[in-house]
């Protein structure tokens, strides 16, 4: 395994996010044409970001009535640290919606930072905790947060080829300027390349995917609860039969089953999640898309989302109390070009998919019928390429 050497002085912030304008190449929801964006409505309770690859995030307010996108009042983008530096962006939230977690893979500057942003009001603002920048010297990928939100795990960007997760402690330092720090032992061992990582709702359990051998491409580790650090479980890697490439994995929020996008496959596999162990469950993988590559899950474990990027859907499904998936009616659901993130918002009520074309698709869950319709007005312009997407509360 490749080890790498993080560089742990902390990084000042440069600027809040709020009013920094971008680095020029976004527009605002529904052609504004650089008019003022609107003001977040009365009824939004949650908030949308999503992040792009050239060094932005996009924010939305959320109407809690109809699911409608509305830029936030500091306008599109939002240059994660000032200065256009460009670079993919990709973002995480913690379990319970509070805060936003950020990392940045530059392009052309060599500097690779991760950053925990915060709402300090309820407009959709987002302000920064100036001390808690962390550089590294490899790109980093994608997040996942502990629920107690004392840990923040990343994977490399799979360009870098590096089999291992970074493993970091947001220390709490004085009330308003908690910092990351990197573990005693900041790297952690995965048997192959990981494009994809998530902690279970416990906390007790850290799970990757990695380029491995078809059907063994699932690692799970046992989490410290006290310092944060890694344990290889013993069963693992685990066996994902009829599975193969398998991207980003999600558990249920009741912490019961497990599921993992498949691309090479086509399909996406349910696991029960057993004292940290995952097992195939009847019937699994079950078809999805093309090239399915992200996973969302609804807060209530009764339905599962996944992006295909292969033939630009979005497949939905109910899901079982055995954890089996059938399909909603009218799925897979047409989005846009190469949809690469999809979340669920905190109600359960609607459905968000950020495609590469710059666009974000909602849509409507009603739960009383299994059924899923678009959004009015959908799809929301954000622009750039598109890669994350998640729902934050005030």
């Amino acid at each position: 395994m490749k080890r790498v050497t993080l560089v742990v002085s902390v990084l000042l912030v440069l600027g809040l996010l709020a009013g920094c304008g971008g680095g020029g190449s976004g527009t605002s929801n529904g052609g504004n044409n650089g008019a003022p964006a609107p003001v977040a409505p009365a009824t939004a309770t949650q908030f949308l970001y999503v992040s792009d690859t050239n060094g932005e995030l996009f924010g939305f307010s959320v109407d809690a009535n109809s699911g409608v996108l509305s830029p936030i009042r500091s306008g599109n983008p939002m240059d994660v640290v000032g200065g256009g530096f460009g670079g993919v962006v990709r973002i995480a939230s913690d379990p319970n919606g509070n805060n936003l977690y950020v990392a940045r893979a530059a392009l052309d500057k060599g500097d690779n930072l991760m950053v925990l942003f915060l709402m300090p009001d309820g407009s959709g603002n987002l302000g920064t905790w100036s001390d808690l920048g962390q550089a590294l010297t490899i790109p980093p990928g994608k997040l996942a947060v502990d629920p107690s939100s004392k840990n923040l795990y990343v994977i490399p960007d799979p360009s870098a080829n590096l089999n291992e997760i970074l493993s970091f402690s947001i220390a709490p330092g004085s009330p308003h300027s908690p910092h990351l720090v990197a573990l005693s032992t900041p790297t952690t061992g995965v048997p192959g390349v990981p494009p994809g990582i998530t902690v279970d709702p416990s906390g007790h359990y850290v799970y990757v995917t990695f380029a491995g051998a078809p059907g063994m491409q699932i690692a799970g580790y046992s989490r410290d609860q006290t310092t944060g650090a890694l344990t290889n479980l013993p069963s693992s890697p685990f066996g994902n039969t009829g599975g193969n490439d398998s991207q980003e994995i999600r558990i249920t929020p009741s912490g019961t089953f497990a599921a993992v996008a498949n691309a090479a496959t086509n399909d996406v596999s349910i696991m029960s999640l057993n004292t940290g162990t995952l097992t195939n469950i009847s019937g699994s993988p079950f078809p999805a898309g093309a090239s399915p590559l992200s996973v969302a899950i609804d807060p209530s474990s009764k339905f599962v989302f996944v992006a295909n990027q292969g033939d630009n859907t979005l497949s939905a499904y109910a899901m079982g109390p055995d954890g089996g998936l059938t399909a909603i009616s009218g799925s897979p659901f047409t989005v846009g070009s190469q949809p690469q993130g999809v979340t669920v918002d905190l109600s359960g009520k609607f459905a968000y998919v950020a495609s590469a074309d710059g666009n974000v698709w909602g849509f409507t869950l009603n739960t009383g019928t299994d059924s899923l319709t678009p959004i009015t007005g959908s799809p929301f312009h954000a622009n750039g390429t598109l890669r994350d997407i998640v729902v934050l509360k005030p």
